[in-house]
């Protein structure tokens, strides 16, 4: 029970972040439930839905079928529709009635697969463990395993030598127009945007990934993603965010040690220098995001003169934030506890988890909507965070509230 919400709407699970990440490629996405997963999915997970065309079906799960392990009549469903729709592919995404009674994902998927001649993949979630971030990192190293075998070699001279990968971008993490705003920045900064993992690029457009001099890892899902390519592919990554001005700058510093080295890393493992005028002002912040989101606000914050800037990562400790200074979310109380310490003086989260606070005066509460959280409840008060975004938002915070005290 330590696992109930009472407050917080439930974030969005591992069958969404499938969904999420394979949904822009041409697939067919087969949700297999009774119809409730795939509402939650498309109803309030997946911001693109609303005014597309995608093929995302549920497979009409009943008591008698799957009490009888009668994966026939599924198989022919989902044979009929691929048929009639011609996919690229196709997806069977799991929900928690299957994981309960037991359901041969795999087995299924290469059936179809030899029914159909279509590339075919079987995602054994379940919706009531882990989150969205394990889903879009399930998703990644299928579609990857699938379109190149682990190696394969790319000679030098067929590299530019400043083409980047960006992994980890779904709009349950971040918006498309900070997606956006990431690659134009890049691309200011003379670096060609190779493939975006998973907003962005066609099916054939992945088919080239492995021509990247680097993978960015813009999130968790994207660092764990990042940690694969390079024990597969043997491409190197960096993990975090340009954020502030003060933040793009030590960004593309680490992101040139990277490209010199060959060695990975995180923006936070090296020191950021504080910025001209900034000095150490005793002043404390927490961060509930993302871990990776996180550390890089962290790092943005630390260059503006913050003395101690804590993390709590909302979505489960894995292999991408190991060694990583932060804390992470186990309960709905470890969220409540944090958001109501008195130790700080700015406090960065999802507008739902803000509105946890009881006592808001002598804090600063900078809301950051995150759409796995609180989905299209706070949508609309998104706001460009990438490079200067960040410092263009808090200055005019900072405009409106002495107009309010004024």
């Amino acid at each position: 029970m330590k696992r109930l919400y009472r407050y917080l709407p439930p974030f969005a699970g591992d069958y969404s972040g499938v969904g999420s990440a394979l949904y822009e490629l041409g697939g067919m996405l087969c949700i297999h439930d009774a119809s409730g997963c795939t509402g939650n999915y498309v109803g309030f997970d997946e911001p693109r839905s609303y005014d597309s065309r995608q093929l995302v079906y549920c497979t009409s799960l009943r008591k008698n079928d799957a009490i009888l392990g009668n994966e026939e009549v599924y198989i022919q469903k989902i044979v009929q529709a691929a048929a009639e729709m011609k996919p690229a592919f196709i997806a069977i995404v799991g929900s928690p009635v299957p994981m309960v009674i037991g359901f041969d994902f795999d087995g299924v998927a290469r059936e179809i697969e030899h029914r159909t001649g279509l590339p075919t993949f079987g995602f054994d979630t379940c919706g009531m463990k882990g989150s969205y971030k394990d889903g879009v990192i399930m998703a990644a190293e299928k579609l990857l395993a699938r379109l190149a075998p682990p190696y394969m070699p790319v000679a030098e001279h067929q590299k530019s030598g400043k083409s980047v990968n960006i992994l980890g971008a779904t709009p349950l993490d971040m918006s498309e127009e900070n997606v956006q705003a990431l690659r134009r920045l890049l691309e200011a900064k003379g670096y060609a945007v190779n493939v975006s993992f998973f907003m962005g690029n066609t099916l054939e457009d992945y088919q080239r990934f492995h021509y990247a001099d680097i993978n960015l890892a813009i999130t968790q899902a994207g660092a764990v993603t990042a940690q694969y390519m390079e024990k597969h592919y043997h491409i190197p990554y960096l993990a975090g965010l340009p954020i502030g001005d003060a933040g793009s700058a030590h960004y593309f510093d680490c992101l040139k040690r990277v490209l010199h080295t060959k060695k990975s890393l995180e923006v936070s493992q090296i020191p950021i220098p504080i910025s001209m005028g900034a000095e150490a002002s005793g002043k404390k912040a927490l961060i509930l995001e993302d871990g990776i989101i996180a550390s890089s606000i962290r790092t943005t914050l630390m260059a503006e003169g913050y003395s101690h800037i804590d993390v709590l990562s909302l979505f489960e400790k894995d292999s991408g934030v190991d060694g990583l200074n932060m804390s992470f979310a186990k309960t709905e109380n470890d969220i409540i506890k944090a958001v109501n310490s008195e130790d700080y003086n700015l406090i960065i989260a999802d507008p739902l988890i803000l509105a946890l606070r009881k006592n808001q005066a002598g804090v600063q509460l900078i809301e950051l909507p995150k759409y796995a959280i609180s989905s299209k409840l706070m949508h609309q008060k998104r706001w460009i965070y990438v490079s200067d975004g960040w410092d263009m938002h808090l200055k005019s915070l900072s405009q409106d509230e002495k107009a309010v005290n004024y």
